[in-house]
């Protein structure tokens, strides 16, 4: 319950209260296609919806360059694998469009803290463990059909509840 409230805590602090957020956890490298999730936020312009991207890695600078001063996309960097938790608590949606990954122990973790997830339908932990009642599986790589998908998740409360408790 403690955790609960840090996370209310933490989305002060970001200034995300009563947004829907939209978590990246990962190392920010080309096939992780984090680029995807600025583009569709800025696509997107909806005034409901916040990205946190944790991680470092070579793609930072261009990614920050990318989302250049949008008020709600934040870039954490490396969060410590225990506080990891309380940004999952905090998040709605756990946003993996990564190109291949091996068996993405984030996406069992975020299910695991009760995060709906949107990833790509190949990517490792997706194809097992992503479905309709869950989550979302991307396609394609398109900005448009990930943005569709955080449009759907943000404007729909009672899908996006839904999701989160992984029933239909």
């Amino acid at each position: 319950a403690n955790r609960k409230a840090d996370a209310i805590q933490l989305r002060e602090q970001l200034q995300m209260t009563g947004q829907v957020i939209f978590l990246f956890v990962g190392r920010l490298v080309k096939r992780k296609n984090v680029d995807l999730i600025i583009k569709a936020m800025q696509q997107l312009d909806h005034p409901r919806i916040s990205i946190v991207i944790a991680g470092s890695g070579e793609e930072e600078n261009a990614l920050k360059e990318l989302a250049a001063g949008h008020p709600r996309i934040i870039f954490t960097g490396n969060i410590a694998p225990q506080d990891l938790p309380l940004y999952y608590a905090m998040a709605d949606v756990f946003v993996l469009p990564a190109e291949r990954e091996p068996w993405g122990l984030v996406i069992n973790e975020a299910m695991a803290c009760g995060l709906a997830i949107i990833a790509h339908k190949h990517c490792g932990a997706a194809v097992d463990l992503v479905e309709k009642d869950n989550g979302v599986k991307l396609e394609s790589f398109s900005v448009e059909e990930l943005s569709q998908a955080m449009k759907r998740s943000a404007d729909d409360a009672s899908l996006l509840q839904a999701m989160q408790r992984g029933l239909r």
